[in-house]
C-alpha cells in the first residue's frame, strides 16, 4: 500500500491524493474509480477512460461505459453495443453484442 492513490472530490471534481495527503493527480474528472493494476477509470463528460498512477491517459476517455477490468479486459460501450478492450486501448472484440458479461475463464481439464 506504499504507492496507493485515494480518488477524492473537490470543488465537484476528483483527483487523486497518496497516503500523505499529498494531490497526486489534479482535480479534473466527473468521477473516478479506484486504482487495479495501476490503471483507473475516469468519467468526463459522459464519457470514460483511463489513467495511469502518473495521471498519464492510457485509454481515451471516448467510451459510453466501461466496466472494469478483468483477466486484462473490460467491456466498453459504443453506440449503445458492447465489446471488449485491453489494458492498452485495443479493440479485442468489436462492439456488436447487445450486452456482453466479463470473461470468465474456465479450466476444462
Amino acid at each position: 500500500m506504499q504507492d496507493a492513490l485515494f480518488h477524492v472530490q473537490k470543488n465537484g471534481k476528483v483527483g487523486f491524493i497518496n497516503k500523505a495527503g499529498q494531490v497526486v493527480i489534479d482535480f479534473e474528472f466527473d468521477g473516478a474509480s479506484l486504482f487495479s493494476d495501476g490503471i483507473a477509470r475516469v468519467f468526463y463528460k459522459d464519457r470514460v477512460g483511463c489513467i495511469d498512477t502518473k495521471g498519464n491517459l492510457v485509454i481515451p476517455i471516448q467510451y459510453e461505459d466501461m466496466r472494469e477490468f478483468s483477466d486484462g479486459l473490460a467491456v466498453i460501450t459504443v453506440k449503445d453495443k458492447e465489446g471488449y478492450i485491453n489494458k492498452k486501448g485495443e479493440i479485442v472484440i468489436p462492439p456488436i453484442f447487445y450486452e456482453a458479461g466479463s470473461l470468465v475463464l474456465i479450466d476444462l481439464i
